[in-house]
This record gives C-alpha cells, sequence and structure tokens, in this order.
C-alpha cells in the first residue's frame, strides 16, 4: 500500500512539474512572438528550464536583439548541438545566419568551420533545408577563399593550394578561385596541374575578362606552340576568350593594328575603354623607344582612357638617353596634330597633350632657356587650339611659366590676355603680384586697392595687400591686415602664409630711445631616428642665430654688417651667404639695409648658422615606456628621469589612436592636437589609457621635451659694435644708448612616433 502511495505522489509531482514548463514554455513563446526579449531573458534564467532546444533558440535571439552577443553565440550553439533539426527550417537558418555573424565579427573562422560541417552533415539529406546549406556553403567558401588569399599573398601558395581546393568542392563553378587555384601551382613550378586550371577558366568562363587575361597571359607562358594552336582552334571564335587569345598572337607576331581590332567590339561592348588592350600589351611590351609605337596606337585608338597617363609617365621614366627622347617627342607631336584634327572628344586631347608637355620637362627645368622651350611648346599648341573654352588653362600655364623666370612683363600680357577671353577679374591679382615681385611697389598698390573695391573678401589680394605694407615699411598697416584676416580665414595654406609673415614682426617691448634689441638663441635639436627597445638615438643639430632691431626717435634706413665666425666648412647659413676668409680665419659675412624708427611692431633681422647633423645618445634624461593590456584597456606609459629640472613635455595626436579613457596626470594645457605638461622635478610619469584595439600591439606617439633657460641684461652707453657669442654687429650712423640682450638657449628633443598593426 506503501509503494503506491508513494508511486502516486511521484507521478502527482512530475505531472505538475511537466505542467508548470508547458506554462513557461507557452508563456515565453509569447513574449517572444511580442518581441518582449527582456522578458523572454528573465523568465527563463529565473526558471532555470533550458533542457528544451527551443528555449535555448528563444533565449539566443533575445540576448542577440539586447545585443549581449556572447550568451547569444552560447545558447544558440548549445540549440545546434542539441535540436535534432526537426523544426522548420527558418529557425535553423536564423541561428546560423547570426552565429556567422558574431563569428565573423570576432575572427573565429574556425568555429564557422565547425559548426558549418556539423551542420551539413546533419541535414545533406533533407531537401527542405536546401538554402539552409547553401547559406552554409557561402560561409565556408568565404573563410576558404580568405584563408586562401591571405596565403597567397604572403607566398605560401601550398596552404593557399589547400584552402582553394576547399572553396571549389563547394562551389566547383568559381572561375576566379580556379584561376588563383592555377596561380599557386604556377608559383610552386606544377606547371601541368596549372594549365589544367587555367584551361578550364579559359573555357569556361564567359564574362570576367581580367581572370581571362591572367589565364590567358599565364597558360601561354608555360605551354608550346602546339598546345596553343590546339587551345585557340578550340574556342568560339565569338567568345571573349577566343578574342584575348588571338590579341596575344597579333601583338606578339608584329600585327599591332589586328592586335587592337580583334578586341575593339569587347571594349566597346563592356565599356572597358581599352583596359584589355592595355593589360596585354602592358604585358608584352616593355617601355623602350622600339615599342613606343605600340603605345601611341593605343593612345589613338582610345584617347580618353585612363591609362594614358601611365603611358605618358612611364614612356619618360625609362627612355632618359637624349636623342631617344627627342625621337620620342616628334612620336607624340604627330600624334597630337593628327587627334586634334581628328578626335570626337577634344577635351581629353587637351588634358593628354598638358600632360604630355609638363611630364616632358618635369625634370629639365634647371636654366631659362628650358623654361622658354616649354613656353614655346604651349604658345604652338595654343595656336593649334580653335575652342576658346579650352585655352584659358594653356594661357595660365604660360603666364606662369615666364612668371617664374622673372619675366613679369610677358605673364602680365598673358594674364591681360585671360582677363579679355574669360572676363575673370580675378587675373587682376595676378597682375599685382608680378608688380610687387619685380619691385613696382607702387602699381601693385593701386591694383589691389582697385580690386579689393570690388571684391573686399579676396583673401590671397589681402595677403598681398599685407605683403605690400611690409614691403613699405608700413608695418603697423601690415599688421592690422594680417589679424583681421586670421579671425575669419579657414584656408590652411594661407594660414600657413600669414604665420609665415607674422614671424617677420619683433613687437617693442621696451620704448627707450636708441635702443639695439639683441636676442642671441642657441638651439639644440634633437630628432630621433628610430625608437629601439633599449635605447633612444637622436639625430642632432645645433643652430645659432641673431636677432636685432633698433628704435630711435630719427627714422632712417641705414647699413648693418654682420660676421659670424666659424672654425670649419661643414656648415650653412640663413639667409645663404658664401664662406670668406681672412687672417683671424674663416666667416660668414652679411651686409644690407635696416630700417630705424619708433614702431610698436619691427620688421626682423635674423640670421642663422647650421651646425653638422650628428648621431647621439641622450644624457639629459632617461625614459622607459610601455605598452599595456590591462583589464581590457591599451595603456601607454612613459616613466621619465631627468638629470636638470624645469622642461616641458608635450605629446601630439594623443587622438589618433582613439579618445583616450585617461591621462595622467592631467596636462597643463592643450593647444590643436598637442596636450602639455610641465615638468619641475627630475622624475616625471605619464599614463594614457585607450580602449583595447586588437589591431594595435604597439603604440607610441610623438613626444617632444624641451627645455628653454632665458638670461637678460643691459649695457649702458653708447657703443660703435657689439659681439656676442660668435656674431660681430654693427649698424652704421647709429650710436646706442642702451643695448638689451636676451640669450636663450633652447634644448629640444623630438621622439617620432610609430604604430605597428597586426
Amino acid at each position: 500500500m506503501k509503494w503506491l502511495i508513494c508511486f502516486l505522489i511521484t507521478l502527482f509531482f512530475y505531472f505538475s512539474e511537466l505542467n508548470c514548463e508547458e506554462n513557461i514554455i507557452e508563456k515565453v513563446r509569447k513574449e517572444f512572438k511580442e518581441k518582449n526579449y527582456k522578458n523572454v531573458v528573465n523568465i527563463l534564467e529565473k526558471e532555470k528550464v533550458k533542457k528544451y532546444p527551443e528555449l535555448n533558440y528563444y533565449l539566443g535571439i533575445s540576448y542577440y536583439n539586447l545585443k549581449d552577443f556572447e550568451n547569444a553565440k552560447i545558447n544558440l550553439e548549445n540549440f545546434i548541438y542539441k535540436t535534432t533539426f526537426s523544426e522548420e527550417p527558418y529557425v535553423t537558418y536564423e541561428t546560423l545566419r547570426i552565429l556567422f555573424e558574431i563569428y565573423w565579427k570576432n575572427k573565429k573562422t574556425e568555429d564557422i568551420i565547425k559548426i558549418g560541417n556539423y551542420v551539413l552533415e546533419k541535414v545533406k539529406d533533407k531537401p527542405k533545408f536546401s538554402y539552409v546549406i547553401q547559406n552554409i556553403k557561402n560561409n565556408l567558401i568565404r573563410v576558404y577563399n580568405e584563408r586562401g588569399n591571405s596565403s597567397f599573398w604572403s607566398k605560401n601558395y601550398k596552404q593557399a593550394i589547400e584552402n582553394y581546393n576547399l572553396s571549389i568542392k563547394l562551389n566547383p563553378d568559381n572561375y576566379d578561385i580556379k584561376e588563383r587555384l592555377a596561380e599557386s601551382y604556377y608559383n610552386i613550378g606544377e606547371y601541368e596541374k596549372s594549365k589544367e586550371y587555367f584551361l578550364e577558366v579559359i573555357k569556361n568562363e564567359k564574362n570576367n575578362w581580367y581572370i581571362l587575361f591572367l589565364s590567358i597571359s599565364f597558360y601561354r607562358e608555360i605551354s608550346n606552340k602546339d598546345e596553343k594552336i590546339s587551345t585557340l582552334n578550340f574556342l568560339p571564335e565569338d567568345s571573349l576568350s577566343y578574342k584575348i587569345f588571338k590579341s596575344f598572337e597579333n601583338f606578339e607576331n608584329g600585327m599591332v593594328k589586328d592586335g587592337f581590332e580583334i578586341l575593339k567590339e569587347e571594349e566597346e561592348k563592356r565599356k572597358t575603354n581599352g583596359d584589355i588592350s592595355f593589360n596585354i600589351i602592358n604585358k608584352i611590351f616593355l617601355y623602350d623607344l622600339k615599342s613606343s609605337q605600340i603605345y601611341l596606337e593605343f593612345i589613338k585608338t582610345y584617347p580618353n582612357s585612363s591609362r594614358n597617363n601611365v603611358i605618358i609617365n612611364s614612356l619618360f621614366n625609362t627612355i632618359t638617353d637624349e636623342n631617344e627622347r627627342k625621337t620620342l617627342e616628334s612620336y607624340f607631336l604627330s600624334l597630337f596634330d593628327e587627334l586634334l584634327k581628328y578626335a570626337k572628344d577634344k577635351k581629353t586631347v587637351v588634358e593628354l597633350i598638358k600632360t604630355f608637355i609638363e611630364r616632358r620637362f618635369d625634370r629639365r627645368l634647371l636654366l631659362i632657356d628650358d623654361y622658354l622651350e616649354k613656353i614655346n611648346m604651349f604658345e604652338i599648341f595654343l595656336s593649334k587650339i580653335d575652342e576658346d573654352k579650352y585655352k584659358e588653362d594653356i594661357i595660365r600655364r604660360i603666364a606662369e611659366n615666364y612668371r617664374r623666370i622673372e619675366e613679369y612683363g610677358k605673364a602680365r600680357e598673358y594674364y591681360t590676355m585671360l582677363i579679355k577671353l574669360t572676363g575673370k577679374e580675378d587675373y587682376n591679382f595676378h597682375i599685382a603680384e608680378s608688380y610687387f615681385l619685380e619691385g613696382n611697389i607702387e602699381q601693385a598698390e593701386k591694383i589691389v586697392d582697385s580690386f579689393l573695391s570690388k571684391y573686399k573678401d579676396n583673401e590671397n589680394a589681402k595677403l598681398l595687400l599685407a605683403k605690400i605694407y611690409l614691403e613699405k615699411g608700413e608695418i603697423e598697416k601690415s599688421a592690422k591686415v594680417l589679424k583681421e584676416m586670421e579671425t575669419n580665414i579657414k584656408n590652411k595654406s594661407l594660414l600657413r602664409e600669414i604665420e609665415s609673415l607674422k614671424n617677420n614682426f619683433f613687437e617693442m617691448k621696451d620704448k627707450s630711445e636708441n635702443l639695439l634689441y639683441v636676442i642671441f638663441r642657441n638651439i639644440d635639436s634633437n630628432s630621433s631616428r628610430l625608437i629601439p627597445e633599449d635605447r633612444i638615438t637622436f639625430l642632432n643639430q645645433i643652430t645659432k642665430e641673431i636677432e636685432f632691431y633698433a628704435n630711435s626717435d630719427i627714422e632712417k634706413e641705414t647699413k648693418f654688417h654682420l660676421k659670424c665666425k666659424i672654425d670649419g666648412f661643414d656648415f650653412s647659413s640663413s639667409p645663404y651667404v658664401m664662406i670668406e676668409s681672412n687672417k683671424e680665419g674663416l666667416y660668414f659675412n652679411w651686409e644690407g639695409n635696416v630700417s630705424i624708427n619708433k614702431n610698436e611692431l619691427k620688421k626682423k633681422n635674423l640670421y642663422k648658422v647650421f651646425y653638422p647633423v650628428k648621431e647621439i645618445n641622450c644624457e639629459d634624461f632617461d625614459l622607459k615606456y610601455k605598452n599595456e593590456i590591462i583589464e581590457n584597456k591599451f595603456v601607454l606609459s612613459f616613466d621619465f628621469s631627468f638629470k636638470d629640472i624645469d622642461w616641458e613635455i608635450s605629446i601630439k595626436n594623443v587622438k589618433n589612436y582613439e579618445i583616450p579613457l585617461k591621462i595622467e596626470p592631467k596636462p597643463v594645457r592643450e593647444e590643436g592636437n598637442l596636450i602639455f605638461w610641465d615638468v619641475k622635478g627630475e622624475n616625471f610619469k605619464i599614463t594614457i589609457e585607450y580602449p583595447e584595439n586588437k589591431n594595435i600591439i604597439f603604440y607610441f606617439p610623438e613626444i617632444e621635451i624641451k627645455r628653454k633657460i632665458v638670461e637678460e641684461r643691459k649695457i649702458v652707453g653708447g657703443k660703435k659694435s657689439f659681439d656676442i657669442e660668435n656674431f660681430e654687429l654693427v649698424i652704421d650712423d647709429f650710436e646706442y644708448e642702451n643695448v638689451k640682450i636676451v640669450e636663450e638657449n633652447v634644448k629640444i628633443y623630438n621622439i617620432k612616433g610609430m604604430i605597428f598593426r597586426k
């Protein structure tokens, strides 16, 4: 009796539990259907009911939609390995779609192969799973192709062959991969196997001209004459394979026009614009004078092909003999004359001729005669152009070349011609600029003022006006124009030019009469050549420079003499002057004019001597640095130990890696892409934390370590000349009541940035 009671109780609990689980499943199905994914997760994680594969599917899809991809992967894998594949194929398809997406994102190609082959084996005899099977094959093919290509480009051809064969087993009609497989066999010397696959591509591929070109090119190289004839005879004469094969034959046998003609219809049909023909002739012929006629025939046949610039550049790069170049030039000129008469697309021909002229002279513009010859070619070219719309750029190039050889009058003739041709008054700016360069400052200012009265926002004209003021000695006016421009301008090139012009000014801080202000600057500049793990090696250059400014209540122009003594020939100067010598030794000698007035802004008088670059090891500080992964963060640490104090550290482009999560200690200031710290002690440590980037294994941002020591002193009383370090300065007709000296010793270490990716 007892056993019966126990049995009934057990049976009761079993059916109660079963009924409870059925209720849970129904509830989950309802929430899942209504896309309440959080509720699905909460129910199943709370009740711990997962023994049914169906529930793993609901849970995995819910986690996926909640962006929890790790738990999605675990549950969907459980579903695949527990199910009997008796449910609708859509469930398996959706599960695999998401799993493949997660695997690809995390580069887990082994998992794709494992689960893909497992499911293929389970459903291979189930017709209703056909689209699931195709999806699996597509992903496996992609894996094998990517692995094959990676091995191919790293020249591991045996590994490439293994993966390409696995791919072809799943997709026998993939002729792109069969061509790459054939190339792999070719590269390990298995020519018979290579020919077998090349032939298969040649006989079966109908549309992809590039893999046909590659296959035919390689096949012809490793086949004998009979094999070539046999293959050509087998191919239908209207097929792309036959035409490419026959074109190779024609070109190699000197039948150039036939080589182009047989492919012309295919080029037009496919809108390849000569690409097929170019690849063939580029494979067969060198860029030499003998073959140049074939390449020129290509240009004639396809005048608007994008390959024509390549041809022009390649021919001029390889044909360097002067007589051969002249012959080549005559070939080109004859071709262009013909194209100008008969080509339909004149614009393309004009662009080709401009490319030819520029390329012809790009290494030969050494003498004025070279420029004149170039100008003459453009002028002859201009005389052959009928349509005005093509003339502007040619005339502009002529004017620019005249300006480069300082033939400013001729340049203005052509700029005036451009104004008449186009009605564009912007060319008046170039006329004004030519007067400025010529030294006719008054005429330049007159034209610029007139131009700016109509086009007051023209930045180039404003900049020229600032240069004119500067040249006239009206420095305050020049500075005002530049300051106004800086507030609105966005053009980076113009901003750099403004900055360069501003560097020509010096602001007088001491307004004393008859003041000579002298700045001597010694710059010890060190730039890292490389960053090995043990020691940083630098290339060092010393620059000594002197700036001087004269201030007086009497405005005048006077002469200055500046001499710099040196102790060898391995030096250079800026502005450049020749090394001179006397009984005292070697020296640089500068002479010129200086404007003396009471302006608060003075035009700089800056002279430099550069001492030779040499390789050194740093003695001012030690640096230890690390790249670490700490708790899924990429951490850079820089530990400095200085011999002296008062350094400034700046790091450039810290955001180029990624936006930092944390920087310790906090920088004292930020300027554009630079952040700065002031170092007062002998030890200083910087730590920068980034989100982990698994593609980067080493990162070192550009760092500059700088120290500037400034000493000032004043000498009272008149002097005729002044010496500081190895500079000797004299200004005529000006006795200094006060001489203010600023000595700056600047030491800079620049450590180049590096980044290594997987």
